[in-house]
């Protein structure tokens, strides 16, 4: 069987690597990368994905589990100068070490409006799938606007502040696992203060096997 998998933007690249990796056991596959990303650090080749990692954290001097990973993108957030400068002020007040993994356009937003980076804040650019999960994986929590960042911190068990209003994961809020805070500076602080690891972890999103019963269903048709 040949199959032409369509794919645009890295959350759905990480979709589509297990079932790949299912396809080709048996059967023919085409990937058909749309280009949605236009930075390549954003959107790398498909193949970067089971690359090797960089020593990410080695080269920004912090330890794992002492630091707080931060991502921004959304335009009411980026394009807003009051709710972004909100936002760095608040990790300003925090205080601890923070890798701030920053899009183009949210570079673009900071310089355009003179935004101070804070001191503790390590300003990276983008980087891979396989280094970033890294990061999360180490953060103490997470700062993020990304609905598929939200999406990982619930499956790496980090704990997730969220700046953003609402969130379509709302079964990661009512298990605790994620805050909404907006860029709220105050709610900000405030969450990150007495944020605790919750002891139980549902799952949410499956048990893993998901491509498995994919190609399964495939193979059926």
């Amino acid at each position: 069987m040949k199959v032409v998998s369509i794919v645009g933007a890295r959350p759905q690249f990480v979709k589509a690597a297990p079932v790949s990796r299912e396809l080709q056991r048996k059967h023919q596959e085409v990937l058909l990368h749309t280009g949605q990303h236009y930075d390549y650090g954003m959107s790398q080749d498909y193949s970067t994905l089971t690359a090797a990692r960089s020593p990410v954290l080695e080269m920004l001097r912090v330890r794992a589990g002492a630091y707080l990973l931060a991502t921004l993108h959304r335009p009411h957030n980026t394009d807003d100068p009051a709710r972004l400068q909100a936002i760095l002020e608040a990790f300003e007040i925090v205080g601890e070490p923070i890798i701030f993994t920053a899009y183009p356009r949210t570079r673009e937003a900071m310089f355009q409006q003179a935004q101070r980076v804070p001191p503790n804040v390590h300003l990276i650019e983008p980087v891979g799938y396989l280094d970033m999960v890294r990061l999360e994986r180490q953060a103490r929590a997470i700062l993020t606007d990304s609905g598929g960042v939200q999406k990982e911190a619930h499956l790496l068990e980090v704990p997730c502040v969220t700046l953003r209003e609402e969130t379509e994961w709302v079964e990661t809020v009512q298990a605790g696992w994620h805050r909404l805070v907006g860029a709220d500076r105050d709610r900000i602080v405030a969450a990150l203060g007495d944020l605790q690891v919750p002891v139980e972890h549902p799952l949410l999103f499956g048990n893993g096997h998901a491509a498995e019963k994919i190609v399964t269903l495939l193979d059926s048709e």
